[in-house]
């Protein structure tokens, strides 16, 4: 996880950590925010969510 993450700025660690702390796999986090950018990944928990 630390190797995907030292791989993003640090604006992208700052958007994918709290989503990671919700319970979401790296993985599908960085996929998320790379697919749809991070309005979607502010909205977790929210209708629509890419998650």
């Amino acid at each position: 996880m630390a190797d995907l993450l030292s791989a993003l700025s640090q604006e992208e660690r700052d958007l994918i950590e709290p989503v990671i702390a919700l319970g979401y796999p790296t993985h599908k986090a960085i996929l998320t925010l790379q697919k749809t950018g991070r309005q979607s990944l502010n909205q977790v928990g929210g209708a629509g969510t890419a998650l």
